[in-house]
């Protein structure tokens, strides 16, 4: 083998797990989501694998998912993939149709959007109300832009630096437009583009080029929408490339130390008491998430998985770690039954055929009539799951009623016997009232 298709391979390999890990670590991620360290450990004791969410919807049966599953940062990362695919940009106006066309959809509550964010929802709201595409982005600070926008970057490989600065600001735009949001996300786009071009960079490069990418889109920013200056704190302008920055000098700092300083700081800047980083904020979820990738003696599937267990925004560090792991040590980083479980499987390896070969594979499925049959199928199995639930906890009642309360006898519903003690009347009238309750159902 020559050293010319060799390396033609290795680059193949790595973007393609690259875009696997995107699917991967937000499917890893997503029913861990919200969920606090401790609860995690106790109801999914083995986060080396997609976690079947039953435990924790046994209480809550809307937050069962469907395990291998990816859900809105996937899709939304799909759709500027194809966009930029075709036409070698980002089209906002294209994207927005789409992802109208995705939420008019009746499979799910947003839609065939799969756990769309908050910023997301209102961003579709303000969408259908036909406002501009670069005004419909909400002021959240969280991270899910990110994973997008690294995919848009695979995409966009061999664009310029101006057309991918460009690109990448029309994509977050569309959803978010807090500065540090849109910093965050632009910034990791720019580092899959300089990891593509340079894949042996040390954490401290790695942090340092995430604060240049950051600066330079906190500037094109603030000098495309000026407004967007007047309106944002100046403790939050230059917030994200600060953080960034201010992580690298932590690179040889043990975890725990820089979990704590990484919420000190991130309380420090937004004025409010956090205890835990990897909750949305981007200020501490994107560092917090190449900090826990770049663990030293730490395999990347085991540093997925770490992540994932804090609970927290899991879903979006998955997908970030994911994005970055697969980009540095190919395809074979991801355990095989991770690639197996994850769902939809073949259109996701049709489309990192699409980024490798720069034409559009057959057998390829329209983005929006596939989003709408996974989310359908997602919430017929959900509302399965909680009809099973709902008949369980009414036989566990049955059968630890009373021996009285099972009996059906019209005799027994006329009333009391007449010698009954007081005690004992007021317990039969509770319990014939719970059995026409029951008959009425």
């Amino acid at each position: 083998m020559s050293l010319e298709s060799s390396t033609a391979r290795e680059w193949e390999a790595r973007v393609g797990g690259a875009w696997m890990g995107l699917a991967i670590g937000e499917a890893m991620g997503r029913p861990a989501t919200g969920l606090k360290e401790g609860t995690i450990r106790t109801l999914f004791p083995n986060t080396g694998a997609y976690m079947d969410p039953t435990p924790l919807a046994r209480d809550k049966p809307e937050r069962w998912s469907m395990p291998g599953l990816y859900g809105s940062i996937t899709q939304q990362a799909i759709l500027f993939l194809e966009s930029a695919s075709l036409r070698g940009r980002l089209d906002p106006q294209e994207i927005v149709s789409r992802m109208l066309a995705m939420a008019q959809s009746e499979a799910g509550r947003d839609g065939a959007w799969r756990n769309a964010g908050q910023a997301m929802r209102t961003s579709l709201a303000a969408l259908r109300e036909a406002t501009r595409w670069d005004l419909a982005g909400q002021n959240r600070m969280d991270a899910e832009a990110a994973g997008p926008a690294m995919a848009l970057a695979l995409s966009l490989h061999q664009a310029s630096e101006k057309e991918l600065l460009s690109s990448l600001l029309s994509g977050v735009l569309i959803t978010h437009h807090d500065p540090s949001s849109v910093s965050a996300a632009v910034a990791m786009g720019c580092l899959i583009r300089d990891l593509l071009k340079e894949s042996d960079l040390n954490p401290g490069d790695v942090f340092r080029r995430a604060s240049f990418w950051a600066e330079q889109a906190e500037h094109l920013l603030f000098e495309s929408w000026p407004d967007l200056r007047l309106s944002t704190p100046k403790a939050h302008q230059g917030a994200m490339s600060r953080v960034f920055h201010e992580s690298g000098d932590m690179i040889h700092t043990d975890l725990s130390q820089v979990f704590t300083s990484l919420a000190r700081l991130t309380g420090e800047i937004t004025g409010r008491h956090i205890t835990r980083p990897n909750i949305h904020l981007a200020l501490g979820c994107v560092p917090l998430a190449l900090h826990l990738l770049f663990s030293p003696g730490t395999p990347p599937d085991a540093a997925l998985s770490n992540a994932v267990r804090l609970g927290g925004d899991a879903r979006t560090m998955g997908s970030i770690m994911g994005t970055i792991a697969g980009l540095l040590h190919g395809q074979e980083a991801w355990p095989m039954e991770w690639i197996r479980g994850l769902g939809n499987r073949k259109q996701i390896e049709l489309r990192k055929e699409w980024i490798i070969t720069g034409q559009k594979p057959s057998g390829m499925k329209d983005m929006v009539i596939m989003e709408t049959e996974l989310t359908r199928a997602e919430e017929e199995r959900r509302t399965s799951f909680s009809r099973r639930v709902r008949h369980a906890r009414e036989k566990d009642r049955r059968d630890t009623a009373s021996p009285s309360t099972l009996l059906e006898s019209t005799v027994v519903l006329k009333g009391p016997p007449s010698k009954m003690e007081k005690q004992k009347r007021r317990r039969f009238e509770r319990n014939k009232t719970q059995r026409l309750r029951d008959r009425r159902r």
